[in-house]
């Protein structure tokens, strides 16, 4: 059968259908998408450029990044497969491009406590460095006075940040107000910048004269700007009536002016045989400041 015509045109279609089956397989495999072509050179060209240089290639490119400290941002850092692979065309070269150097940003950290400054450097990958304390007279005590280096400086990831933190005003020792008048302790405060209160109800003193300053509190020790001194205006001394001891013996004398709130000076005249108060001053009935001295004479 094959010898009649019928039988030639069967032979031929199947040839013709193998020839056109290989043609097919020639033109995928040499031409088509099954061709093969090689990875170019990639490393050191821009992302562009090696993405142009891959659909050139017949490739497709899939991009990754990551950081370098040698290569510049945008540049190619490595492709897989790498250059001179050969790959059927259509096939995926992934690329890995540099995002540049890893640095972070140092975040505003003056005047927060150091336990946020902590955590905000966390989230920026740096960490706290060397913690110091100074005085500030407008940073609040436990709070970031500065930062080494500053915010906006460029750090690479586990960067110590250095802290100071305030410790609050510098303390100084007390002023010493008793015996000034109230304009001189007003004028001497505000150089000091305290603040004084002023108690309306007024104080004795044999120490400090009517009108001036007769206590403090605090009276010693340290302050810092803004603290309060409590001050107490003097009356003067206390005027008491002499009580008179006149042929008082020296011991009942001496027992009535010393409760009496007096200091007693005893003068005896010739050993004071008889131990009889004869004179005294101030005399009795007299007004003298509570705690002066009255000198009394026994015979």
């Amino acid at each position: 059968e094959s010898g009649t015509p019928r039988g030639r045109g069967r032979i031929l279609a199947v040839l013709l259908t193998l020839l056109a089956a290989t043609a097919a397989a020639g033109w995928y495999f040499l031409a088509g998408p099954g061709a093969p072509t090689t990875v170019p050179q990639l490393v050191n060209l821009s992302s562009a450029q090696a993405v142009a240089a891959l659909d050139k290639a017949h490739l497709d490119a899939r991009e990754t990044q990551e950081f370098s400290e040698t290569i510049a941002k945008g540049i190619v850092i490595s492709s897989t497969p790498g250059a001179g692979a050969s790959l059927g065309r259509g096939a995926d070269v992934t690329l890995v491009v540099s995002k540049g150097k890893e640095r972070y940003a140092v975040p505003e950290l003056l005047n927060i406590n150091q336990k946020t400054a902590t955590t905000r450097l966390a989230k920026v990958n740096l960490e706290v460095g060397p913690v110091t304390t100074a005085f500030s007279d407008s940073i609040e005590k436990g709070r970031v006075i500065s930062a080494d280096p500053p915010s906006g400086t460029l750090l690479k990831r586990g960067s110590k940040v250095a802290l100071v933190i305030s410790g609050g005003p510098q303390p100084f020792d007390v002023p010493d107000f008793r015996g000034l008048t109230p304009q001189a302790a007003q004028d001497l405060a505000q150089e000091s910048d305290l603040v004084l209160q002023i108690a309306t109800e007024r104080v004795f003193s044999t120490d400090y004269d009517k009108g001036t300053v007769a206590t403090q509190a605090p009276a010693d020790g340290q302050v810092v700007r803004g603290d309060t001194i409590e001050l107490q205006i003097s009356k003067g001394p206390e005027l008491v009536k002499v009580p008179s001891v006149f042929q008082k013996s020296s011991a009942q004398a001496v027992a009535i002016l010393e409760a009496a709130g007096f200091e007693v000076k005893v003068n005896r005249f010739l050993g004071a045989p008889l131990d009889i108060c004869t004179g005294q001053t101030p005399s009795g009935g007299q007004f003298a400041p509570k705690g002066s001295v009255v000198t009394i004479t026994i015979v």
